[in-house]
């Protein structure tokens, strides 16, 4: 084919992707834990002496918390207010191992929507997680 007579062919372009939310979000966080304990945007405002509107931005990553306000929002949502910052990198290819969550020699909790898992309750996850895996 000759320069004048060749075809053109469109280019696809893929939309963006959209970013699902991830537990590394303070705002996703803070809606889990309120509706974890059936709280209203406008509940949680009151208690925290902001506006309703200021909760939906937190909540939606358009606002980020003061330390006094993230001090406040723990001791609403009853969490320790750092486990409201995300920790470590948002790089989205990160892994994660269960072995390590589940680790015996570790003396950290596990809550679950504000409850905490007993030992025998993690025994329980860990085979289930072991069955549906098989």
């Amino acid at each position: 084919m000759t320069s004048s007579t060749r075809r053109i062919t469109p280019t696809l372009r893929r939309k963006p992707r959209r970013e699902r939310p991830t537990i590394r979000s303070t705002g996703l966080r803070i809606k889990l834990l309120r509706e974890s304990l059936g709280m209203t945007q406008l509940e949680l405002a009151e208690r925290a002496d902001i506006s309703r509107t200021y909760v939906q931005a937190l909540e939606g990553n358009r606002k980020t918390p003061s330390i006094k306000l993230l001090g406040k929002l723990g001791n609403i949502l009853k969490v320790d207010p750092g486990s409201l910052i995300p920790s470590g990198g948002d790089s989205g290819g990160e892994r994660i191992y269960l072995e390590e969550i589940f680790d015996r020699n570790s003396c950290a909790e596990y809550w679950y929507k504000n409850r905490r898992i007993t030992e025998k309750e993690v025994e329980k996850i860990e085979k289930l997680i072991s069955a549906l895996l098989d």
